[in-house]
Parts: C-alpha cells; structure tokens; sequence
C-alpha cells in the first residue's frame, strides 16, 4: 500500500502544481487586459502651467483635441519640444482658472495655426453601450474566475488558496503489534476483540452482538495510547487513518465539518479500518462552552462526528478509536452507548512493565552488562513509557559524547538526572559561602530523608546545579503505591522543610536564604491538601477543597461551596499550626544526627555528588568515602565540548559504531549545551 502511495502522491503534486501554473497565468492575462482597457493612458498628464511654460519657451502644438463640460477643460495635445521631439500630454483645468476668465488663453489655442491645430468638442460623456460594457468587463471576468475556482472546489474539494476540505488524515499500514507494546495485558485483551471484530465479524454477527462502535482511550500522556492503536491495525492488518483533533478546528465555518464527512466516506471505501482520533479533547470538548455559543467551528464539527458515528452499522468494518487525557471534559453526547460506548484507562507503567518497556528500547543499543534493568525500573516509579524511552535514548547520547561505544550506569544515572531535575549547570561558579549554604541545605533534605519513613529511599544528592536549582535531593518511591498515609504525608513535609531547618541550624536564623521557596510551596499544599481535601485534621471528613479543574471548559473555576469566614480561618490556622510542627520536627532530628548533617555537607563541597551508597557508608561508619572524582558523570560533562573540532570528530567516529542513537536528538542536545 505505501509503494503504491509514492506515485500516486507524485502525480498529485504534479497536478496541484500545473494547477497553481494555470491559475497565476490566467490571472496575469486578465490583469493585463483590465489594465489596458480602464488604466493605461499614452498621454502624460502635465498642469496648465506647465503649458504654459511650454509655449513660452519655443515649445510648439503638433495637433491636439479639447474636450469641455460646464467647469473642466480637457485637453490631449502633441507638443514638439525645441530639439523636434514629440510629447503626449494631458492637460485638465478649470474654466475660471485665470484672472478675466480662460477665453483669452483659449482664444489663442483654437487661434493657432489658422484654427486647425486644435479640435474643441463637448464632452458629454460616454454613451449607454460604452458605459455598459465598461461595467460589465469585470463583473464578468469576476464572474468566470470565481465559477472555476469553486468548479475546481467541488471536483477536488480544494482551495488552493489554502482552505482545504478534504480531511488531513494519514492511511497508513501498522507494522506493530501487541509483542512490540511492553505491558498492559488487561488493556490489550480488551483490544484484542476489536482485532477479532475486524478480522472475524461473522462469528460475532451469528450471536447477535453489537460490537462497540467506538473505543476511547483514556490516561496519562506518553502511556501508549497511540502505540496500542496502531497495534490494534496491525494485529488486524487494516489501513490505519490517523488524524488530530486540531486538523478539523479552523477559523471558517463548515470545514471541519467538511473534513469529517470525507473522512469517513474514504473509510467506508477502505474497510475493515481504524479511525483514529489523537487528542479528541480539542475538537470533542462540552458543546456551549467556548466563543460562539452553539455556532463556532468546533461545535459544528462535533455534531458532524456524532452523525458520521450514527450513520454507521456495526457490520461495516469501521471502528473508531480516540485518545484522550481529559476525558472529564467530553461531550456527554460522545460517550453515550452507540458512539464512545467503550473506554480503555491507560495508567503509568508498573514495576514489571517498567522493566519490559526499558527493555524493548534497549534491544538495538549497546549496553554494559553491569546495567540493572530492574533498578532502573525500581527508581523510575512515575515514569510513562515515553519517558522511559527518552531515558535510555538520553543515556547513549551521553555515551557517544563521552567517547564510548557502550552505554554504562554513569550515562543512566546522568539520562535520569536530566530528565527529573533538567540539565546540569557545571560551567555556573558559586562562592564558598554559597556552596556550602547549598550543600548543607541538601544535606539536610538527605539526612531527614534517609531518617524518616518516606516511603521514598533517597538515592542521590548533588549540589552540581540543574535547571534553576542550585543543588537537589533525588528520592525515588520503594514501591508502586496508590493510597499514602497520613504518617507518610507528615514525614515528606518534614523532609521538605529539613533545607530551611538546616540553614538555620548552621549559618543562623538571620542568614536563612530563598532557596526553600518551592519546599515551602510543596509542603503548604500538601498540609492544605490534607485538610480541605483528604479530611486528615480535626475539621473532619468535609471537603472544603474551592477549586476544582473538572470541568467541561477544562479549567480552573472556583467551586459553589458555603465555607464561612470562620471556617476558612480555622483552615489557615491549621496549615500554619502544622507547618510550624513540621519545621520543629525538622530542627530537633537535625540537631540529633548534627554529626551525620557535617558528614554529608563535607562530602558534597568535596564530590560534588553523593549516591545511595555513599550516603549509607557516612551514617554506618561517619566517615566519608573516597572516590576518583575524575569518574563522575559531571566532571566528564566538564571535559567534553563540542565546539572544538577533536571533540567533534571524536563524537562522530563513536556515533558510526552506534547507530541506534537518534540523531536528532544528538543535535539538539548538542545545540543545548552550546547555550548554556
């Protein structure tokens, strides 16, 4: 199907080409045929003056016409300048454009020569058939472009002014199958009926069932929503059309609606197929909702995906797939049994799907034996798939710009780094003052982390500054939870707080800096979380939550909720109560394990950066471990850089061995560090 598709794009291009020719060469004969009938003039238009001055000096009238009404002259003369050269010029003037009136000067025009010089008419204007034709010229030619134009939009249902009414959808074929989705077995048995729909309709139809005409796939971004329904085409080898929910919203009215309609006529043609809608929220959101009320485009092209959903049977060979991450936001009307009537969640990956994800990337790059896929699976808790690949693909970018043909757990750990607390700073110069400001402030994130039940292990904390950090305190969950406890909550807030307690602690409450204002934000939305929202205070099991996002509109709005003065009062009382608490928390473990606090600062100012073990050898023996600096993942960073042509070319011999690394995102990378 794609070899056959090549030429048949070829030629499409050819004719929308020869298309454009066509056009710009009729419109530039019709605007040279309008110019010459009503603009183009031999004659120069000079004033009377200028005759004047003409005449005045040698110049002479060859021969020349005079047209006159009751106030303007008009007057088309063939001076012949001293030298014998002849001018076309236009003269226009009133009748009482002279002191004593304009006869005198006539008298000597029609005077010269004899009289036969110049010929004097009335001008009365031009005559019914010459002022018909002159208006009916354009209309005409406006007339014929526009029959063409909208002939050529009805024969091919295109503008090629750029109003486009044939759908932008891609058909494709779907190489993917279900062995090439990582994980997610209950949500691929719920597919695989779809795939027997489409490759077996006769065994469902013979009991009578009515298969689901559409199926919504709704979780995260970057959990394989796509990847799975292209899966679902390729496990039941039909064409594939994928389309956007943005391709249908344009500024005029009726297109979207248009694209549609041809959508699912090309696919009634085409099947057993997919349909395929990415990010159905754009076009498929609560009609009344936007500007326009019930008339803008979005709405109209709803209702036309409603009634295309409609005009099909279950036993025409179509299913249609959408996914969405804001399901809440939909249109009742599309979800309603008959149109979206199946939904399929999709959640982040779980441990043993982590793994299988990581792995799948994996197969076409080089990795070190010494790599663990199941610790990487472990600390990635929270990853979606697409981050995962990103991970490993991030990973032997590092390798390639670190000169090797592997990927180790250096360019891992690093790739991780990245991806949670963003790019490393190691060209950004700190005074001492500062350094150790920030290597106590992590510090004692890590101190409290490692001491508290989290329910997270702290795996690494770096004062090397990433993003708008100046260090960070990288602590990963032990488990794939979904409910957290109350305990579980406070000792995260007090671990959050354990950076401000620090700098109080060691440098004095007067030299406390701004470095804790997200720990600040995060630990006062949780503790107000706790209280208006999970019902963990004395105020009780109420929701006093007065902002809520689950709304057709998709936004923030303010909740219709009866809290009094009182109440919200108590509230700020209690998040303030509870801060203090946690804070207090804080300062006494610091002020208990002050040893282990020195420890772990000393050895940051000294590495730079302390993993999970080094962290555990300081609490067990107190005192700090000895490694080759030279070997960390950021002082290697310091001594790559790509603008020197030997780094260049090293980047390349090494990329040659290992093609599976992206280019792009070689590039890009590349291109970012050159910025920072």
């Amino acid at each position: 199907m794609d070899k056959n598709k090549k030429p048949q794009n070829n030629t499409e291009k050819n004719n929308n080409i020869r298309k454009i020719i066509i056009w710009c060469t009729a419109l530039a004969i019709i605007g040279v045929i309008v110019y010459f009938l009503f603009f183009y003039s031999p004659y120069g238009e000079i004033s009377i003056y200028d005759l004047i001055n003409h005449l005045g000096n040698g110049w002479k009238i060859s021969k020349g016409t005079l047209y006159f009404d009751s106030a303007v002259y008009t007057g088309y003369f063939d001076l012949i300048d001293p030298s014998g050269k002849h001018h076309l010029v236009e003269v226009s003037f009133l009748n009482a454009a002279f002191p004593g009136g304009t006869e005198t000067f006539l008298d000597k025009l029609l005077n010269l020569d004899g009289g036969h010089v110049i010929q004097i008419h009335k001008n009365e204007g031009p005559s019914f058939w010459e002022s018909l034709l002159s208006s009916l010229i354009p209309v005409l030619l406006i007339g014929a472009l526009m029959f063409f134009l909208f002939k050529n939009i009805a024969k091919s249902g295109k503008m090629d002014m750029g109003f486009d009414s044939k759908s932008k959808a891609k058909i494709s074929t779907s190489n993917l199958t279900f062995n090439d989705v990582a994980g997610y077995k209950e949500e691929k048995e719920e597919l695989q009926e779809i795939v027997s729909f489409l490759t077996s309709p006769e065994k469902f139809n013979a009991m009578g069932v009515r298969l689901p005409r559409g199926v919504l796939l709704v979780g995260p971004a970057g959990t394989g929503k796509t990847l799975l329904a292209k899966a679902v085409a390729g496990e039941a080898n039909v064409p594939f059309f994928s389309v956007s929910g943005s391709d249908f919203v344009e500024m005029f009215v009726g297109l979207g609606a248009s694209r549609v309609r041809d959508l699912f006529k090309t696919a009634r043609k085409m099947s057993p197929c997919i349909i395929f809608f990415d990010e159905i929220d754009a076009v498929g959101r609560s009609r009344g909702i936007g500007i326009g009320g019930g008339n803008d485009e979005r709405e109209q092209t709803l209702n036309q995906i409603l009634v295309e959903l409609d005009g099909f049977n279950t036993s025409s060979g179509i299913v249609v797939m959408a996914a969405t991450n804001r399901a809440e936001v939909l249109d009742p009307a599309l979800l309603r049994p008959g149109r979206f009537d199946r939904k399929v969640n999709f959640h982040l990956p779980n441990l043993q799907e982590r793994m299988q994800i990581l792995k799948i990337h994996a197969k076409n790059k080089n990795f070190d034996v010494t790599v663990d896929f199941e610790l990487i699976g472990r600390k990635t808790a929270g990853f979606s798939g697409a981050e995962l690949e990103n991970l490993i693909n991030e990973a032997a970018i590092l390798a390639v710009r670190f000169g090797k043909t592997i990927v180790t757990n250096d360019e891992i750990n690093e790739s991780f780094d990245r991806i949670i607390a963003g790019l490393s700073k190691v060209s950004k110069v700190y005074t001492k003052h500062e350094k150790e400001l920030i290597a106590y402030h992590e510090a004692g994130h890590a101190l409290i982390g490692l001491k508290m039940e989290t329910g997270d292990k702290v795996t690494k904390v770096s004062i090397v500054p990433r993003g708008n950090a100046g260090g960070y305190t990288l602590s990963t969950p032990e488990e794939d939870n979904s409910l957290m406890p109350k305990k579980q909550l406070v000792s995260k807030i007090i671990t959050f707080l354990g950076g401000r307690a620090s700098e109080e602690l060691i440098f004095g409450k007067d030299n406390i800096t701004t470095g804790a204002v997200n720990d600040f934000e995060v630990s006062s939305d949780i503790i107000r979380r706790m209280v208006t929202v999970f019902g963990m205070s004395e105020l009780g099991m109420v929701n006093y939550a007065i902002v809520t996002s689950n709304n057709s509109s998709g936004y923030a709005i303010p909740r219709e909720v009866t809290i009094s003065d009182k109440k919200l009062n108590q509230i700020d009382e209690i998040v303030e109560k509870t801060m203090i608490e946690c804070y207090d928390q804080s300062k006494k473990i610091l002020k208990k394990y002050r040893k282990e606090l020195d420890l772990i600062a000393q050895g940051l100012l000294k590495y730079e950066t302390l993993d999970e073990e080094d962290l555990k050898q300081i609490l067990e023996t107190h005192t700090i471990p000895e490694k080759n600096v030279e070997d960390l993942a950021h002082n290697k960073l310091r001594k790559v850089n790509l603008n020197k042509i030997e780094d260049i070319k090293k980047v390349k011999k090494v990329y040659t061995n290992n093609p599976a690394v992206s280019v792009k995102s070689l590039e890009k990378d590349t291109d970012t560090d050159k910025k920072d």
